[in-house]
């Protein structure tokens, strides 16, 4: 699966933005209608897409807490693919989760942890 972020709106019509996984972009978007919303757009995250993400720059402020929570989740027993998954969806930030879906994106498109982490750098 690959992550996908979206933008769409609500049943009230707010607009929503997220992260999602999918098999391809048709099949976020058709995810996205289940769940009541109507895509406005669906772009992949992963190789594709490295370069919007390695643009963004997290404070190490940001890069301390995601690490503490990552290593909490990995020591409750999750795994790399799982943990990085739910802090996708605690990230208060759209940098923080495109940097997040990207990495999870590269591993389990087969990339080993070491080598998604370099293709987004903290800079």
């Amino acid at each position: 699966m690959a992550a996908f972020q979206y933008r769409a709106l609500d049943a009230g019509g707010r607009e929503q933005r997220g992260v999602i996984e999918a098999d391809s972009a048709r099949a976020a978007r058709s995810a996205l209608r289940e769940r009541g919303l109507a895509p406005l757009e669906v772009n992949g995250i992963g190789r594709q897409h490295a370069n919007t993400a390695m643009r963004a720059r997290l404070p190490a402020s940001v890069l301390t807490l995601m690490s503490r929570q990552w290593a909490t989740l990995l020591a409750s027993g999750l795994t790399v693919e799982q943990s990085l998954a739910a802090l996708i969806e605690q990230a208060d930030t759209e940098p923080v989760r495109r940097v997040l879906a990207g990495v999870r994106s590269e591993i389990v498109g087969g990339l080993s942890l070491a080598a998604a982490l370099e293709r987004f750098p903290a800079q």
